[in-house]
């Protein structure tokens, strides 16, 4: 309920208890843009839940998230949830499940799962059982005597913390007072907190934790490793360090493909992954969007000083705010800036900036066809022709293709257009009319005539 436009956004890990035993979940957004993001978390679980909603089925993103579970040869369990919705199916979800080769117990198979309602509660206890039960068949231990180790989930910029960072340790405590190298970037444990904010001095494994104060932003998926001293994480975060910044992005070259430079804030990592998801789908033969700069963190002046020294760059942002005097700079420097809480609206956006940007090109739209029914004089290369509209409409300031037998001769141009013996701009199908054109093809009766109009797509 929380949660901007009642869907999930970003990845976040928590922690219950049942029975004496704590188990960390990982919540991932269900949205479609965020395939990367649910990827790179299953390989951070150990245990998945396929969580179908009881009223609308399997669905593709149900689909995309078993091939990821698949694919990491991941146990699972399935969680149908909703069940107590008035348009609730769990039958019908779960024939679905089988058509897709999920085979829950009861159903022919051997996959665990719990009629849920996340609202009331119901079904919750059965599923924290199941969990509890896999972990304990698959022997899930931590060894907490190797050397500590384990996965970034997610980064973000707090304006007022600096870099904060969430951690899953794999193996061995993390404590506090120590320095952990994650690629190309460092922090100290000096400031750790628990998921819900709480400081703390050491995380065990599977425990989430939050680190503030990196060198940089760290990269979700990357592993983390504990090093002796500062001055071990400094050298080797500048050894991990790539030697030439690679583009983002391959400009796309071509004389009738428009690039749209674009620069891209997201409130965390996975917010920037989903826009990027987003930009690729949009992609058409005429246009792309071609990614300049992305980061994490609210508008800034760089990204302005960025978007003014780039032709037409427009800028979008997710979860993130512009203050008032790089509001005032952007529109100053006339900068197109799109911020929006909800993927789906700055997928729209991104639509319509698209659709203004995009070069045009005229094509020839077919609007009517008549058929010639008599030739009544011919001076040069003007022609008087009676005939009749079996199809749309023709009009003047219309191009006309002169077709016989299935083959087009040629073209000609309205001069003008009669109805009645009335002079008329239109004649709609089913009437006859009486025609001056010009051409340098002679028609003759029978001959059918396809009117065209000019139009920019």
């Amino acid at each position: 309920e929380k949660e901007i436009g009642g869907i999930t956004q970003r990845v976040a890990a928590y922690e219950v208890t049942h029975n004496g035993k704590k188990i960390t979940f990982l919540d991932t957004p269900g949205h479609e843009a965020f395939s990367k993001l649910r990827a790179r978390t299953g390989q951070s679980g150990d245990i998945a839940i396929l969580i179908v909603a009881a009223d609308d089925g399997v669905k593709p993103q149900t689909i995309e998230v078993l091939k990821v579970i698949q694919g990491n040869k991941m146990p699972f369990v399935v969680a149908i949830n909703k069940t107590d919705k008035p348009g609730a199916d769990t039958q019908r979800t779960i024939n679905q499940l089988i058509e897709n080769g999920v085979y829950l117990e009861g159903f022919g198979g051997d996959v665990p799962y719990a009629e849920i309602s996340a609202k009331t509660g119901i079904g919750i206890e059965k599923l924290l059982e199941l969990l509890s039960l896999v972990a304990e068949i698959n022997n899930f231990t931590s060894n907490e005597g190797k050397e500590t180790s384990g996965i970034i989930i997610e980064s973000h910029m707090d304006p007022k913390r600096g870099i904060s960072a969430t951690l899953i340790p794999k193996n061995g405590i993390l404590s506090k007072g120590e320095f952990i190298l994650a690629g190309n970037v460092f922090a100290s444990t000096r400031i750790m907190e628990d998921f819900l904010g709480k400081p703390i001095n050491k995380a065990e494994a599977s425990q989430p934790v939050v680190i503030t104060g990196w060198s940089d932003l760290p990269e979700p998926g990357v592993i983390f490793q504990i090093v002796s001293s500062k001055k071990e994480a400094e050298e080797k975060a500048l050894q991990n360090k790539p030697k030439a910044q690679q583009k983002a992005r391959e400009e796309i070259t071509g004389e009738e493909i428009k690039n749209i430079p674009i620069i891209i804030k997201g409130d965390f990592w996975g917010s920037i992954e989903a826009v990027e998801k987003e930009l690729e789908k949009l992609k058409t033969e005429m246009a792309v969007f071609r990614v300049v700069s992305r980061s994490v963190g609210d508008i800034g002046e760089n990204d302005i000083n960025l978007a003014s020294g780039t032709e037409k760059a427009i800028i979008a942002g997710l979860g993130v705010k512009i203050p008032k005097a790089m509001a005032l700079l952007a529109e100053k420097e006339h900068i197109t800036v799109g911020l929006f809480p909800i993927i789906y609206h700055l997928t729209d956006w991104l639509k319509a900036q698209m659709e203004e940007r995009r070069p045009r090109k005229e094509v020839l739209e077919t609007r009517g066809k008549a058929k010639v029914l008599k030739l009544f004089s011919q001076v040069k290369d003007r022609q008087v022709i009676g005939g009749e509209v079996f199809e749309g409409e023709i009009a003047t300031g219309q191009i006309l293709k002169i077709i016989r037998r299935s083959n087009v001769l040629g073209e000609a141009t309205i001069i003008k257009l009669e109805k009645n013996r009335a002079k008329t701009s239109v004649i709609e199908s089913g009437n006859q009319f009486g025609m001056l054109i010009e051409s340098k093809i002679e028609v003759a009766s029978g001959d059918v005539l396809e009117s065209q109009e000019k139009k920019m797509v």
